[in-house]
């Protein structure tokens, strides 16, 4: 008794300190974001790589932001509030993984190039924001790393001649980008659906 006691209360501090990290929409709308420019790619070929990155970026921006409000006023409905500080643990966590990002882009140059190998830097650039966030202490999203380095995979396959780097440019490299993401966003609203569901709140104030 007294161990499923401590199992829920630990899951119970679990959904706490991860209420923020595992509601899944921001990086699902990140994710929907880019398969729509992958489409938009694909349709009008690189003019539209050119709007997104010109003209369409402050417009995606804001589009995103309204939508990440409407989605966290419906979390918020459906699941409440929960307030809790961050821990200095995960802080310094976070702080080391922007650290890391931007010491490893500065190493690898532009688009990777610093690499010397044919790679798709979209993709790549992509893998290692998961592969860093999946692996900073107190993570809750193990998973990313894992997708991450699949993605890494993707973009690595030009090198093995195994696609061509100029089809995945065709659209593909944000398709694919887009589909991790919002599959990272997918296994967080089910981690935290799940444990939720497994949790009988009313018995721990009994």
């Amino acid at each position: 008794m007294k161990n499923d006691l401590n199992n829920r209360l630990e899951q119970l501090r679990f959904l706490t300190i991860n209420y923020r990290f595992l509601q899944g929409y921001p990086i699902a709308l990140v994710g929907l974001l880019n398969i729509l420019q992958g489409i938009g790619v694909m349709i009008w070929g690189y003019p539209a790589v050119h709007l997104i990155y010109t003209w369409l970026f402050l417009a995606s921006l804001l589009l995103l932001a309204i939508a990440m409000n409407i989605a966290q006023n419906h979390y918020q409905r459906k699941f409440g509030i929960v307030k809790a500080p961050m821990e200095p643990r995960r802080a310094r966590g976070m702080l080391v993984f922007a650290i890391l990002y931007v010491v490893l882009i500065v190493l690898c140059g532009t688009n990777f190039k610093r690499l010397q190998v044919a790679l798709e830097p979209t993709l790549l650039n992509a893998a290692l924001i998961l592969v860093l966030f999946g692996l900073f202490p107190t993570s809750p999203w193990r998973h990313y790393a894992v997708i991450g380095l699949l993605l890494a995979g993707i973009a690595f396959l030009p090198a093995f001649h195994v696609v061509p780097v100029e089809q995945l440019w065709h659209g593909w490299s944000f398709m694919a980008a887009g589909i991790a993401f919002l599959l990272c966003g997918a296994m967080d609203r089910l981690i935290f659906t799940r444990k939720l569901s497994a949790l009988p709140v009313e018995g721990i104030h009994a």
